[in-house]
């Protein structure tokens, strides 16, 4: 796996933390953490690529949120616009998450073999703020997803630090149910509240 900037390389190195302590309350096996920085993402296997790059206007970067793309063999199967979070959780699963600024707020799992998405968790409710989502990491096995949840952040406010604490914290199986109040420790919070600069 191809990773660029900061926050990848903080990401990769806290894996080894993470699986030894086992940050991850409900995870009997192997913790995924998610990627959240501009970088190129290979699924295991090499069968696809995911990129996360700044949104682009005629070719000119114009920053402001990062844009999602999935690539096998040279052809764009899957784009996303406001993707705050992505891990491989096989070689043909894609997970991601996306906020409500310039996107459309859920969790999402794309299917690569199948080249189909579906919507995991979606916003609770449409009012004056909006909803934020941000993919956490995965526990193989189990397949249940940590992520951050809020369904009432004020829209136009840039800062996505308040959104990435322990309060607003979840989990939920793949499959969707299973819904709940999520747990990690505090060095995991830590590090997921740096993909919020």
């Amino acid at each position: 796996m191809k990773n660029a900037g900061k926050l990848s390389v903080t990401f990769a190195a806290l894996a080894i933390g993470i699986e030894a302590s086992v940050a991850c309350a409900v995870c009997q096996n192997h913790w995924i953490p998610a990627e959240c920085g501009e970088g190129e993402y290979t699924s295991p296997g090499g069968r696809a690529t995911a990129a996360l790059r700044p949104y682009e206007m005629n070719g000119v970067r114009m920053g402001g949120f990062l844009v999602l793309t999935v690539v096998e063999n040279q052809t764009i199967i899957v784009r996303a616009d406001d993707v705050t979070g992505l891990l491989w959780l096989d070689s043909d699963q894609l997970l991601y998450s996306t906020e409500e600024t310039y996107g459309e707020p859920a969790l999402w799992v794309f299917n690569v073999r199948q080249s189909g998405k579906r919507t995991i968790a979606g916003p609770k409710r449409y009012t004056r703020t909006y909803d934020y989502f941000g993919l956490v990491g995965a526990c193989t096995g189990s397949h249940v997803l940590i992520y951050f949840y809020s369904a009432s952040f004020p829209r136009g406010d840039s800062s996505k630090m308040a959104l990435r604490t322990a309060e607003h914290l979840y989990q939920i199986n793949l499959d969707g149910t299973g819904f709940s109040r999520g747990t990690l420790d505090s060095t995991t919070l830590r590090a997921n509240a740096e993909c919020s600069r």
